[in-house]
Formats: structure tokens, C-alpha cells, sequence
């Protein structure tokens, strides 16, 4: 039996069509978030977009453009701005925390008796996502 040059490709694809199709549009789908790290460890609450003015130049208009998530994460004893966002920094850069946003930027800041934590991506598309993904966490 003889096979041509084409024999050996032409049976590759059609084992990859027919094999790897369901996995290859499985794998379509945005993963859903997880960050359990922060969600057992830390209470979230009072979920917002965090815009960001634009001015527009030749108006001085601003133009506030959806840049991320802002929440709240209540204090605990022992908790320290500078320990929670290092803390969460880790757990997005080891991909323990999973928003479905990649290069993100965390903020903290003390507000009262929680910390203000705002997640800010350059990208309104992906903003959108991260706060819609945020929201379902703090559900």
C-alpha cells in the first residue's frame, strides 16, 4: 500500500476536525471568575464602575470612560492598605484570583472603616468585564 504526500496531512485534519473541534469551541467561552482567595478571606461590598475623566481638549468637556471596578473590602484587625494590595497584586499575578482581566493595576486606599480597592485595566472593553465578573463575586 502506497500512501501519497497528501494521505498523512488529510488524516491529521480530519482527526483534529473531528476530535479537537468540541474542545477547541469549548475552550471559546471567557473563563468564569473565580477568586475565592479574596472572596473567603475579605468581605467585598458596595461594587462600582471606576471611570476616569477624559478631557476632551479643544471644549475642556470631560468625558468619563469606564476604566474598572471599584469595592469595598471591610477592615479587620491587623489589615493594612499596603498588605491588601499586595496581597490581591499576588493572587492576580499567580492566577489564584481569576477575573478574566489580564494586566490589571490595583489601588487601595482607606476609606472609614473598609478600604476602597479600585482594579483599573486601559481597556473600556475589558473594564466592562472586569466589573460584570467583580459584581458576580460580591453576589
Amino acid at each position: 500500500m502506497m500512501f501519497s504526500r497528501w494521505t498523512v496531512p488529510a488524516g491529521v485534519a480530519l482527526t483534529c476536525a473531528l476530535g479537537f473541534a468540541p474542545y477547541a469551541r469549548a475552550n471559546t467561552q471567557p473563563p468564569a471568575p473565580s477568586c475565592s482567595a479574596l472572596t473567603k478571606t475579605y468581605h467585598i461590598r458596595a461594587v462600582e464602575p471606576y471611570k476616569v475623566a477624559d478631557h476632551v481638549v479643544p471644549t475642556d468637556e470631560t468625558n468619563p470612560k469606564l476604566r474598572g471596578v471599584s469595592f469595598q473590602v471591610a477592615a479587620q484587625p491587623g489589615l493594612t492598605r499596603q498588605w491588601l494590595r499586595r496581597s490581591l497584586e499576588e493572587k492576580l499575578a499567580s492566577g489564584a484570583c481569576n477575573l478574566g482581566v489580564s494586566d490589571l493595576k490595583v489601588d487601595v486606599q482607606p476609606a472609614g472603616d473598609a478600604f476602597q480597592v479600585h482594579l483599573t485595566t486601559p481597556d473600556e472593553r475589558a473594564a466592562r468585564d472586569l466589573l460584570k465578573n467583580v459584581q458576580q463575586l460580591a453576589r
